[in-house]
């Protein structure tokens, strides 16, 4: 829900662009522990800025699935991961160290706040956020964010449903 809500307000931004959005979500739906509005903020960043790593047209794949993993303490854990893959101008591996950081941008608009207001959001929702870009090529960025857990003692009214 989450992330179409996100995707279909960039919609004509992207057909304008020539940019080709798919989606290839988990079979089933997905519980996960965040706040909706904030989470809407760390896709909807990300989103604009793989659209404009693509001015000239492009395709951006949007992909979730869930791993699962072990904590220090040895309990499995779930994770949602949800994939950003754009076929945009891809980021210098010189930068890619400076891209979370407040302020910077590379861009001649912008404030350089976006992706940096991102990895807050989702460290704050004991996930990760991390990229990888060939320049010239793309780039894929990566949310990882624990799963519902009855374990987790925190309120029903915290989980939100991502696709």
């Amino acid at each position: 829900m989450i992330l179409d809500e996100v995707i279909l307000m960039h919609e004509v931004t992207a057909r304008q662009q020539h940019v080709d959005i798919t989606r290839s979500y988990w079979k089933r739906k997905i519980l996960a522990n965040i706040d909706r509005d904030q989470m809407k903020q760390v896709f909807h960043n990300i989103l604009i800025n793989a659209l404009q790593a693509m001015p000239k047209g492009g395709r951006l794949e949007i992909r979730t699935r869930i791993s699962r993993t072990r904590d220090p303490d040895k309990h499995k854990k779930s994770i949602l991961q949800v994939e950003f893959q754009d076929s945009g101008i891809g980021i210098p591996n010189e930068r890619l160290k400076d891209i979370f950081e407040f302020y910077y941008t590379s861009k001649k608009t912008g404030t350089g706040l976006g992706l940096a207001i991102a990895r807050q959001i989702v460290e704050g929702h004991s996930g990760t956020i991390e990229v990888e870009s060939t320049y010239g090529q793309g780039t894929r960025l990566s949310v990882r964010i624990p799963l519902y857990s009855q374990e987790t003692g925190i309120k029903e009214s915290r989980y939100a449903e991502v696709r």
